[in-house]
């Protein structure tokens, strides 16, 4: 039905995505950014900021109009259709041909990390801000870390100003208190989420097509 919705109204609901040019990055002022691209490679996160993949939105809605996840077995499958034609991958492969290992698989997922109270996010505003779910006054390394997972992790449409969902759980694991999460299990996830979304705005485009 989503597919045929595309097909009808020649609009597509894939959400863009772009990669990050870590050089043009390190030259911003007024910005540790050494430490910063040290930490979203400690995340593993370098091989998803400069991963370039022309996609089509066409195969993209077929992917999630087909999309199933299979948890029978110990290994789980994702399976969809292109073209009539049906292909799958499982976790593992799905995590390698990311560019991600098996530190990155067998990390804690960001499940199993919970969310603090707001005001406990206080570090990471300006000082005279209070926190408030929002962007608009976050702490440079964090306001700049939120644009780029914004382009690779999580992807959204809608106001950017709102930090929604898991996003401060996620930046919440980086800074002094580094803890690394499941990078890959944090995509995969989000893709079954994705595909049960009644709104229907497909991320990870790029990602799809490689697979």
């Amino acid at each position: 039905l989503v597919y045929l919705c595309y097909i009808n109204k020649r609009e597509a609901p894939v959400i863009q995505m772009k990669a990050i040019d870590t050089f043009e990055l390190s030259k911003l002022p007024g910005l540790d950014t050494m430490q910063l691209l040290h930490d979203l490679r400690r995340m593993g996160l370098q091989p998803l900021m400069e991963f370039r993949k022309p996609w089509n939105n066409e195969i993209i809605c077929q992917f999630y109009a087909s999309y199933h996840l299979d948890t029978r077995a110990e290994t789980h499958f994702i399976h969809w259709t292109t073209e009539g034609k049906h292909y799958k991958v499982d976790f593992i492969t799905f995590s390698r041909l990311l560019g991600l290992d098996r530190r990155d698989r067998t990390s804690t997922a960001i499940t199993e990390i919970l969310a603090l109270a707001m005001d406990e996010y206080q570090y990471m505003y300006l000082d005279g801000h209070r926190a408030d779910g929002k962007t608009v006054w976050l702490k440079p390394y964090y306001y700049v870390l939120n644009n780029i997972l914004h382009q690779i992790l999580y992807p959204k449409i809608g106001d950017s100003t709102n930090l929604r969902e898991d996003s401060q759980v996620v930046l919440d694991c980086f800074g002094d208190e580094f803890t690394k999460f499941s990078i890959s299990r944090y995509i995969w996830d989000k893709i079954f989420v994705a595909s049960e979304d009644v709104v229907k705005h497909y991320p990870y485009a790029p990602f799809i097509m490689h697979i």
